[in-house]
């Protein structure tokens, strides 16, 4: 497993999602445990996840979420251990607390809110001023002092008779190829952006493509790919 970010100390507590079949969330059943996802995984389909979840050890966990390339949140729930993570960019966000033995997990705030009775005593002073100068909050945190978020490319694990963790299973190592031209990059951009396309029509699966013109760049570059791949 990766380095652990954080811990705490209390007891192992219960996971309990506070989540429904709304919003894209399904639940599946994994042998003894429950799968709870959100979103998308290049080539792999939610019951092919759901047999990989069957086989899952907590020492596998971050080299398995690191395989997955999509879009995503998930949240599993067994009777050794159980474990909620985000993707690398954090795509469908998931936030987190603690109550007593429960220690709950959501998408939603309101949902947090409603169950662990929040009210305004109960927010955090110095990020309620990060989020009124400049529209988030700072870390892993969120305005209130007990309900934290996962970043991106971490993940929850609960293990009875082991301190809750949160440890990251992706982290974004950027490099710098100093001694190349423009002209030596322009081949392998070509084939890089070429892939990004050819993985969103196979996603796809025959389905259509809505694409938001924007007017920049970056819808331009879709549609010009989808285009160009016969799409």
């Amino acid at each position: 497993m990766s380095t652990i970010q954080s811990s705490y100390c209390a007891p192992s507590p219960v996971l309990e999602p506070l989540l429904e079949e709304v919003f894209g969330w399904r639940c599946h059943m994994s042998g003894d445990r429950t799968f709870w996802f959100r979103g998308a995984v290049h080539g792999r389909t939610e019951e092919m996840l759901a047999r990989d979840i069957e086989t899952l050890s907590p020492d596998s966990v971050a080299a398995w979420l690191n395989s997955l390339n999509g879009h995503f949140s998930l949240v599993i729930i067994g009777p050794n251990w159980s474990l909620a993570a985000v993707d690398p960019v954090r795509g469908y966000p998931l936030i987190w607390a603690q109550q007593g033995t429960q220690l709950y997990v959501t998408h939603s705030g309101q949902a947090m809110c409603q169950r662990m009775g929040l009210n305004p005593a109960a927010l955090d002073p110095a990020q309620a001023d990060a989020f009124a100068l400049g529209g988030f909050t700072i870390g892993a945190r969120t305005i209130f002092r007990d309900v934290h978020q996962l970043a991106p490319g971490t993940f929850l694990l609960i293990q009875p008779g082991r301190e809750t963790a949160v440890a990251a299973y992706h982290t974004w190592q950027p490099t710098c190829a100093t001694d190349a031209t423009v002209g030596d990059l322009v081949e392998p951009l070509s084939r890089l952006n070429e892939q990004l396309i050819s993985d969103l029509v196979t996603s796809a699966a025959g389905r259509p493509i809505l694409v938001p013109l924007s007017a920049g760049v970056d819808s331009r570059f879709v549609v010009s790919g989808l285009a160009a791949a016969g799409f």
